[in-house]
């Protein structure tokens, strides 16, 4: 492909892809190599530079991994609840999202209903059932062998696990908190603060990431990657305040089955610079 792009920042992009085996595809109309080129031809060098160093730390995670990652830290869930047999689980919603079925916790539901994460355990005495009436369930209440397991798979902030209880007639209704656990593939450091500060005792997650910028760097390197960023989100039409270096300020460096927006909007806001969307 033709590039303004200089050579030895393509070969420096061709890496990061190799690192992370994404496929390089120069003749897809779709090719993601070809949308970074584009974003990073937007950019002065030295805001090119910093972005090749963030997405050097890009954790794109895949649908089709899903289930392994699940399958390892759902056996780390029966491991310390050895008296339970029963999981009714729940997806976490924010009170917006309710009716919505687009959302990622609602595909992680489908992962537990299916024979592979059974298979995967396999363990015949652990049962694991979806809840389709929440207001039955908390009128009966959660027994000594049960938990509530309210899935996702990432967790950002915290703010749509918390709602999650309002939603599931957690805490005001028939259920405990002490009756829930939490779990995610992914996990914000920021969001792990303030799950716990919630008092929420139990939640499991295999991958724990921090702030892009502000938890990886130190003194003027921080400083200096801070203000190319907010040069760089100058330029983004139309970008909510609360959107700023991520949802909440998580400054995100993350991909799963779509991009959440905790992740620095420059990867999915700016239209026709950004490499991704959020669909």
């Amino acid at each position: 492909m033709n590039s303004k792009l200089s050579i030895s920042k393509l070969d420096i992009l061709g890496e990061v892809f190799q690192k992370h085996h994404w496929p390089i595809d120069h003749d897809k109309q779709k090719s993601y190599f070809n949308k970074y080129v584009r974003m990073l031809e937007s950019m002065s060098e030295d805001e090119q530079n910093m972005m090749l160093e963030l997405t050097d730390n890009f954790l794109h995670i895949k649908q089709c991994e899903y289930l392994t990652i699940l399958s390892d830290v759902v056996r780390r869930v029966i491991a310390n609840n050895p008296s339970v047999t029963q999981y009714f689980v729940l997806p976490a919603l924010a009170k917006d999202d309710v009716e919505r079925l687009d959302k990622s916790s609602i595909h992680m539901l489908y992962l537990f209903k299916g024979e592979e994460l059974e298979d995967a355990i396999d363990n015949s005495d652990i049962h694991f059932q979806v809840v389709k009436d929440k207001n039955k369930l908390s009128a009966r209440g959660i027994r000594d062998n049960e938990k509530i397991l309210i899935v996702d798979d990432f967790i950002g902030s915290g703010k749509t696990i918390e709602e999650s209880f309002e939603v599931h007639n957690i805490k005001d209704g028939g259920l405990k908190i002490d009756d829930v656990i939490v779990l995610s593939l992914v996990v914000h450091e920021k969001g792990l603060a303030h799950l716990k500060d919630m008092g929420i005792h139990q939640i499991f997650y295999s991958i724990l990431i921090n702030r892009g910028i502000s938890d990886k760097y130190m003194g003027e390197k921080r400083d200096e990657y801070v203000k190319l960023m907010n040069q760089i989100e100058a330029r983004i039409p139309k970008l909510e305040e609360e959107n700023r270096f991520g949802y909440c300020q998580c400054e995100a460096l993350l991909h799963m089955h779509r991009v959440p927006n905790n992740t620095f909007p420059i990867y999915w806001l700016h239209n026709n610079v950004s490499p991704y969307r959020r669909k």
